[in-house]
């Protein structure tokens, strides 16, 4: 990088922490871990350290502060478990079914052919129905079957 770039750098200040829980980050961290609720640590804070703050950015502060569950082993990057000794299995992993190509191809030709199947629209009976013996009404004739 340019020498005046890495100047400047250096004399910029540095930057102020964006929570006002920042200070408090490993006692609010703890009692988390302990168990307590965020009313309590809320609570905790407004009386014992003067410090006033909603539930959700205790929430948001805490969530985004905590550690991973598994913290990666340098050495190995693995998941550190926290065991020393090491767990031997009597079988080796069982792996899961992989299809063949075949049986993909089938599947999506089964699903393609499921997809485009046409569509039969049932009849329905006609809305006008003309009769030249009848006069033009609005109404349809009533059927004798039917009123009896």
């Amino acid at each position: 990088m340019d020498p005046k770039l890495e100047e400047i750098l250096t004399c910029l200040p540095p930057i102020a922490a964006k929570s006002r829980l920042e200070p408090y980050r490993a006692f609010v961290l703890r009692l988390r871990r302990d168990g307590r609720t965020y009313r309590d640590i809320k609570r905790i804070l407004a009386d014992e350290c003067e410090v006033r703050i909603s539930l959700n950015a205790l929430y948001k502060f805490t969530k985004n502060r905590q550690r991973p569950r598994h913290a990666l082993n340098p050495e190995t990057a693995q998941p550190d478990t926290g065991r020393t000794e090491s767990v031997e299995r009597d079988q080796a992993p069982t792996r899961t079914k992989r299809w063949t190509q075949e049986e993909i191809e089938a599947m999506r030709a089964k699903a393609r052919a499921s997809a485009h199947k046409p569509t039969v629209e049932p009849k329905r009976p006609p809305v006008f129905h003309y009769d030249p013996t009848r006069p033009l009404t609005n109404r349809p004739p009533a059927d004798k079957e039917k009123n009896k």
